[in-house]
């Protein structure tokens, strides 16, 4: 069975919160009725966690059709940065989902822009001193260092990994490989693609890649830069934390299974804002499968 299976009608949006399960559960990674310990907002701590789309009269979100979403950079209080996030309604399962396609825009008065990104959240972490959790950053805007400021660095990356502001350790070499985007934080109009495959003793290869779009959206990207990450090939000088989400053992039916989310962490109350759309899924087999 497929952990957090829900069921909703064609015109409801996929990023839209479950209404039969409580908020709190939902923004875990695990879907924890009881504990907070793997929550989403783990890395916008201090902030104000925001949840309406509308509060007080301020727009933080907006959906659009089935797969669209734009989430706004403002604040609840003005004294106060907010965190404000939305994910797929139920998690995707990178074993079995060969390509992603989606695009993203983001744009905003100035060339800098607050902590933003569009990431997939495995439903298994490992928080041991070293741990490799083998989380994917399509697109993130981030310089590094946490808290209320803004970056011009955009890139698509592994926290823990391979990342900006990161260490890398010696044993996750050759595992991962960020791309830095070479495009202002405030003027990103573009096709993200995801593919993964199984190649032999590599293991499942995941890499992602962009292109910018033209007058119409693309409908894939083909670009010779890429992103990647090797999420089941054997590390025997990992620690116990080694991508735990992609161990069977560990995993169990969680095996594989990640959430997408796009988030804007501590806001900083200017125009910016960015929009995800257009996001499809692919099976192994090269047929479409559409969140339920």
């Amino acid at each position: 069975n497929r952990p957090g299976g829900a069921s909703c009608s064609a015109a409801a949006s996929m990023w839209r919160w479950r209404k039969d399960m409580n908020l709190s559960q939902q923004t875990t990674c695990d879907l924890s009725p009881t504990s907070q310990d793997c929550t989403l907002f783990w890395s916008c701590n201090e902030g104000q966690r925001v949840n309406e789309s509308v509060q007080d009269g301020i727009t933080f979100v907006e959906y659009h059709g089935r797969t669209g979403v734009s989430i706004f950079n403002k604040r609840l209080n003005p004294n106060r940065s907010s965190c404000l996030m939305r994910k797929s309604r139920v998690p995707v399962d990178l074993s079995q989902i060969g390509r992603i396609e989606l695009d993203v825009k983001a744009s905003g008065p100035t060339t800098q822009a607050p902590w933003y990104a569009v990431w997939l959240a495995p439903m298994l972490y490992s928080f041991e001193s070293g741990a490799v959790s083998a989380e994917i950053n399509l697109i993130e805007n981030h310089g590094g260092e946490d808290g209320v400021q803004e970056y011009d660095n955009v890139h698509s990356s592994f926290p823990s990994c391979n990342n900006t502001g990161d260490s890398s350790p010696d044993y996750a070499k050759g595992y991962c490989k960020a791309l830095e985007w070479g495009v202002q934080a405030t003027h990103v109009d573009h096709h993200i693609t995801l593919t993964a495959k199984d190649e032999g003793f590599e293991g499942r290869i995941i890499e992602v890649r962009h292109c910018k779009n033209a007058w119409y959206p693309m409908r894939t990207c083909k670009a010779t830069e890429f992103s990647q990450i090797k999420v089941t090939k054997p590390n025997p000088d990992a620690p116990v934390g080694w991508m735990p989400v992609w161990n069977k053992t560990l995993a169990g039916n969680r095996y594989g299974h990640y959430w997408l989310v796009a988030d804007i962490w501590y806001s900083s109350d200017t125009d910016f804002q960015h929009k995800i759309s257009n996001v499809r899924f692919f099976k192994n087999d090269g047929s479409e499968w559409r969140i339920p």
